[in-house]
């Protein structure tokens, strides 16, 4: 009842939370997650639960769960800024996913493929960048997803920062085939 009252907090659903923890609490081993969840006060207590469910979750993803292909190094099509990193491998994905606290991890197979890019974002806030690439376009990437901490999203301030850097990027960009066809050029003569 104490959860079903609790209206403090509009950012996040009672509902989800509630949701989320019962699953993570099955995922991770909890003896009946129901009882454990009846007894919190608050959903600042559930919120705090689903939490460190979803910590272990994690810990327990990345140890079980490792895939084979962990020293293929991540292709990077792009120019970096001074506040913007790649990911370059799986361990660097899985430091930003535990750093973050999302799921960032489950894009290893689109990494290693080539069809995903991730990076890290340090200013104005810090943001997990992921693009993805869309062959069918000129310039074959779009961004999928900007999020800080637990997916929380990012400031106008920092929305625009990376827009302008992907852009910059897309003013930049020489497909493969035009470098193929100046070499052939040069080769040529």
């Amino acid at each position: 009842m104490a959860l079903a009252s609790d209206r403090s907090n509009k950012d996040y659903s009672m509902s989800a939370y509630f949701t989320d923890t019962l699953r993570l609490g099955e995922t991770i081993g909890i003896h009946d997650p129901i009882s454990v969840i009846e007894r919190l006060p608050s959903l600042d207590k559930l919120r705090e639960l689903h939490d460190r469910c979803s910590d272990q979750r994690m810990q327990i993803r990345f140890e079980l769960q490792k895939p084979k292909d962990t020293d293929v190094p991540y292709l990077n099509s792009f120019e970096l800024s001074e506040n913007i990193q790649h990911i370059a491998n799986y361990q660097q994905l899985c430091d930003e996913a535990k750093e973050q606290r999302h799921c960032i991890s489950i894009y290893h197979n689109r990494l290693v493929s080539g069809n995903y890019l991730a990076f890290r974002l340090l200013s104005p806030e810090r943001m997990t960048i992921g693009i993805k690439r869309i062959s069918s376009k000129h310039f074959p990437f779009e961004i999928d997803q900007i999020c800080g901490i637990r997916n929380a999203r990012p400031t106008e301030e920092t929305r625009q920062i990376v827009y302008d850097w992907f852009e910059s990027n897309r003013k930049s960009y020489r497909p493969n085939y035009v470098l193929k066809t100046s070499n052939r050029a040069s080769n040529a003569n």
